[in-house]
């Protein structure tokens, strides 16, 4: 009697050992996507501002407004990307 209470007890231990696994996949969270459409826009904007530090033109001081908001937008979508990570 003795012994079968063991072997049912190593059973259930056993049996438990083997489901941590499959539970921990039931409550793990997904990875965080990439958001290349964050990454799409960073490079655009990047592109933008190499375009207009190189032109002839300053348009009466709006380039270097232009910039900066380009710059404020590239802040703000790294902070995006960081909150979504």
């Amino acid at each position: 009697m003795k012994r079968a209470l063991m072997v049912w007890m190593g059973l259930v231990a056993l049996l438990f050992a083997l489901a941590i696994p499959v539970v921990h996949r039931a409550f793990a969270r997904p990875a965080p996507a990439d958001h290349p459409n964050y990454h799409d826009a960073m490079d655009e904007l990047r592109d933008a501002r190499k375009k207009l530090e190189t032109a002839e033109a300053d348009g009466y001081g709006h380039r270097d407004r232009a910039m900066h908001h380009i710059d404020a937008a590239l802040d703000e979508c790294s902070q995006a990307l960081a909150a979504l990570h």
